[in-house]
């Protein structure tokens, strides 16, 4: 009996002192959380995360530290996984300046109205999701896309939590034609709304 303890004992000791496994690298794949902060913001950070390490980025958080995070100014939280398993942490904040409106002179030819978003390369697929939120999510999603990513060849728009017309959670794929993807997780809620 203890001959069967001891060799079990011996087992599991020489089980533990097995070396780690390596992380596995994804390939091309970073998760993106952007909470509460404009898509430019999200997508300086990863390209800061990039140029910090030369792991590819798995997973990047990028929370606003102080509400309300706008486009003119704002502070996030950073926090990046890399593909051995490291994680890194920073803080960043932007401001601009907000130029005060021109008075309009009736005599001077207004300027064109801005051009519309660019058209979607790809129709979306919608899951769960509204065409129109569809639609903006899918828009949203390109947002992030740099120039010179390869092709886009699909955009998934899925709802993962219950997508009503006030309040709802999803997540924006876009897969590149190289098989790499993009993945982004949204959500929002309007005012008043239950």
């Amino acid at each position: 009996m203890r001959r069967g303890i001891a060799i079990a004992l011996l087992a599991l000791l020489g089980a533990a002192c097995e070396p780690a496994l390596e992380p596995l690298t994804p390939i091309g794949e970073t998760r993106i959380d952007c909470q509460g902060v404009p898509p430019q913001q999200c997508q300086q950070a990863l390209n800061e995360a990039r140029a910090a390490s030369n792991l590819p980025v798995v997973s990047l958080i990028v929370r606003c530290s102080a509400p309300p995070c706008t486009f003119q100014q704002g502070q996030i939280e950073i926090q990046a996984q890399f593909a051995d398993g490291t994680t890194s942490g920073w803080g960043s904040g932007w401001s601009a300046a907000v130029p005060a409106p021109m008075p309009v002179d009736p005599a001077r030819p207004q300027p064109a109205p801005p051009q519309p978003v660019a058209p979607l390369p790809v129709a979306p697929v919608c899951i769960g999701v509204v065409q129109s939120l569809c639609m903006d999510m899918a828009s949203n999603a390109m947002i992030n896309v740099t120039p010179g990513s390869p092709p886009v060849a699909s955009i998934t728009i899925r709802c993962t939590a219950a997508c009503l017309p006030n309040k709802g959670e999803g997540q924006s794929v876009v897969v590149f034609a190289d098989g790499t993807n993009m993945i982004s997780e949204w959500a929002f809620e309007t005012m008043g709304g239950s």
